[in-house]
């Protein structure tokens, strides 16, 4: 497996398109197909995407995240994944792709805040390596 952190570019939201619809097949809370806000990523110095790509260069995972002061702490310098996904073949590699993504960043940013869709067993994961459940996001579609 090769990792890799780079900006966000059409080429490579080209390339996890198939990823993203596979996720949103496996975790989406909504019915209805997977259509992010791309346009906001793409050249946008404070987003990066992380791939994981097999020996043939395919990628079999990616994360997407947000580096910028903490909403919450305006002092400390944030690093928010939005998404993280691993095709299923391919998780038994997921543990070294977390890794990476943490070591990356681990000079530049105070703190690391990451997301687990409930049921889950990234949750579980994200706790062995020290990570402390902070908040439960609750989602209603409106008519």
């Amino acid at each position: 497996m090769n990792y890799y952190m780079d900006g966000v570019t059409q080429e490579l939201v080209d390339e996890c398109k198939p990823l993203l619809e596979f996720n949103n097949r496996e975790t989406g809370f909504l019915p209805r197909e997977a259509n992010p806000y791309w346009e906001a990523f793409i050249g946008n110095d404070n987003y990066t995407l992380a791939t994981m790509k097999d020996d043939d260069a395919n990628i079999v995972g990616y994360a997407l995240f947000c580096i910028g002061p903490w909403s919450h702490y305006k002092d400390l310098i944030a690093l928010q994944q939005l998404t993280f996904f691993v095709l299923p073949e391919f998780r038994k590699y997921a543990l070294k792709f977390l890794r990476f993504t943490e070591e990356v960043y681990q000079e530049r940013v105070d703190v690391i805040l990451q997301s687990a869709v409930l049921g889950s067993r990234f949750g579980d994961v994200l706790e062995s390596r020290g990570y402390t459940p902070l908040n439960i996001d609750y989602i209603k579609e409106l008519p």
